[in-house]
């Protein structure tokens, strides 16, 4: 049996349209970008053109374009009343990359109640300042939360129930290898959720749930849904041998190294200077000098 040829990348490359000749069946690529700007995630991007080449390529092949490298980032705008993002929170987890779940209103308009208390972020923090709830929402001690509307409420009975009656989390615990959790109401269902979004393990009628996390769950996440429609999503747990949040803000620098480097540096120019000094200079010397001796003696007068 042949091997399987793999194709290679060899460009790829994103603009507004690709147009191809007809006779010579050239490609041109109109308004190349590196970068989308929207008010809200996810938005609908009206037109794009993706190009790219590809060598040792024989017969069908389906091709899947998936987003893979993610950097310098530690949580994702989940949830939001014009949109959510989990597959594109799945597809980073799935990438190897720690970040973490928010949720928010997106509210202009605070005083219409109607308009706050639908999607939300809560954090475990032990006092209520900017770094202890900055680092709760950094090291995923927190959840997402879709609140459910409920027809025909009344003002006060939302506040009430914002304030009194929201499901939430009671326990949650990592032992080896085991997951569990405590609710403070019974849950319609509990998905687990695995690598690229596969649905794991789910559990019914229940406000108390435990996953054993398999030798091939590189990550596990909760989704609790309740008879409302409100829905808790929990962060992940995650696999690893060295610590994902062990990234560092920046280059580090090799303090030693790069002295070494910058006289080695210097050295070289130095040399390199004294070369072309010597060449110019070196010339002009010696053509001064043999002018010197071609110049005819005139008889003195006396």
């Amino acid at each position: 049996m042949s091997e399987i040829i793999k194709p290679s990348v060899q460009a790829f490359l994103v603009c507004d349209q690709v147009i191809e000749d007809s006779v010579t069946k050239k490609k041109s690529l109109i308004g190349l970008f590196t970068h989308l700007q929207a008010l809200n995630f996810p938005f609908q991007h009206q037109q794009m053109g993706l190009y790219f080449c590809l060598t040792d390529a024989e017969g069908l092949y389906r091709f899947d374009i998936d987003l893979i490298y993610l950097n310098k980032y530690d949580c994702i705008e989940v949830l939001n009343p014009y949109g959510s993002s989990i597959s594109y929170w799945d597809a980073a987890l799935s990438a190897g990359k720690p970040v973490f779940i928010m949720g928010n209103d997106d509210a202009h308009h605070v005083e219409k109640i109607a308009s706050i208390g639908k999607d939300c972020t809560w954090v475990n923090i032990d006092a209520l300042n900017c770094k202890s709830i900055v680092k709760a929402l950094k090291t995923g001690r927190s959840y997402g939360m879709h609140i459910a509307d409920v027809p025909c409420e009344t003002e006060a009975n939302r506040i009430k129930r914002l304030r009194d009656d929201l499901p939430r989390l009671k326990e949650f615990s990592v032992s080896h290898d085991t997951i569990q959790m405590a609710l403070s109401q019974k849950a319609v269902e509990i998905q687990f959720t695995g690598q690229k979004g596969k649905i794991l393990s789910t559990t019914c009628q229940v406000s108390q749930a435990r996953y054993v996390i398999k030798s091939g769950d590189r990550y596990v996440r909760a989704t609790i849904i309740f008879a409302d429609g409100t829905e808790i999503f929990l962060s992940p747990v995650f696999r690893y041998s060295v610590s994902p949040f062990a990234e560092t803000s920046g280059p580090v620098i090799n303090r030693t190294k790069t002295i070494l480097y910058f006289l080695t540096g210097l050295l070289i120019l130095s040399a390199w200077g004294l070369i072309v000094a010597n060449s110019l200079f070196g010339n002009l010397v010696r053509r001064i000098r043999l002018a010197q001796k071609r110049r005819p003696a005139y008889p003195a007068v006396g």
